[in-house]
């Protein structure tokens, strides 16, 4: 199994803390959230790991990461620079967006869940947003089931009072034939819309985000995407304020790793 960690992104929301380093720098306890992941995707399994850069790459591979540039990272968002490891989708994969800390058992659960594409998500995402500034749930990727299966993927899901729904947390894994059929079918679809041209939810194929990708694919029935369900035991830091209250979250989200 392979690891990749996406980290090309510029992280305006954090302000100070990303003048002079990319955000998956920040210091969580002992160690930056990239050292969390890299440790975390290899103690599950990944033989190697490869971090996705764009923002202050260099600051990256000075450290001595294997790295996958995405040239391009002003321009396009989080799908475009997951496919720039497109040449690694011959192999079965676990991804990591950078900028979340993820406690070590779930790598090890999602590892042993035997199918082609599995996303984490949590089933109480909404405890998590109520004392949250800056990032409403309206922002939240949000999941919802049938049947064991993921029928929604998104920030567009419209959620009704009745039903459960879940977050995506930025966690995934791919089976060797899951990773050979996203690319097939990315590839299908990078020939046939340009650039600007409107994809998913009014943002063009150039922004979209994977969440977009995945809800194409579930909409188009091109394959089953199935869930990694768990409670708590992560967090994102998405803007400065996130980072700010890392003492709260550690006790609400039960990150007992970091102490």
């Amino acid at each position: 199994m392979i690891g990749i960690i996406i980290a090309a992104g510029l992280g305006s929301r954090m302000k100070q803390f990303t003048i002079n380093n990319p955000k998956c720098l920040l210091k969580i306890g002992k160690k930056s959230l990239l050292e969390w992941s890299f440790e975390n995707l290899t103690k599950a399994g990944c033989k190697e790991v490869y971090v996705i850069t764009g923002y202050k790459q260099e600051k990256i591979k000075e450290l001595g990461y294997s790295t996958i540039f995405n040239k391009d990272f002003k321009k396009n968002n989080i799908l475009h620079s997951f496919f720039c490891a497109k040449h690694l989708f011959d192999n079965e994969i676990m991804v990591s967006y950078a900028d979340i800390y993820v406690e070590p058992q779930i790598y090890t659960e999602l590892s042993k869940i035997k199918k082609d594409i599995v996303l984490t998500i949590d089933k109480e995402w909404e405890e998590y947003y109520q004392d949250r500034s800056g990032v409403p749930t309206s922002q939240a990727e949000k999941v919802e089931l049938y049947n064991d299966l993921i029928i929604d993927v998104g920030k567009n899901v419209k959620m009704k009072k009745d039903k459960k729904y879940y977050e995506f947390i930025g966690l995934f894994k791919l089976s060797k034939k899951g990773s050979e059929r996203i690319k097939n079918l990315f590839e299908e679809i990078d020939n046939k819309y340009s650039k600007d041209e409107n994809f998913i939810f009014n943002t063009s194929w150039y922004k979209a985000y994977i969440t977009d990708y995945f809800h194409y694919i579930i909409k188009n029935k091109n394959c089953k995407i199935h869930p990694h369900i768990i409670s708590k035991c992560w967090a994102e830091f998405d803007t400065y304020k996130d980072y700010l209250r890392l003492d709260n979250i550690t006790k609400t989200q039960k990150l007992v790793s970091i102490n």
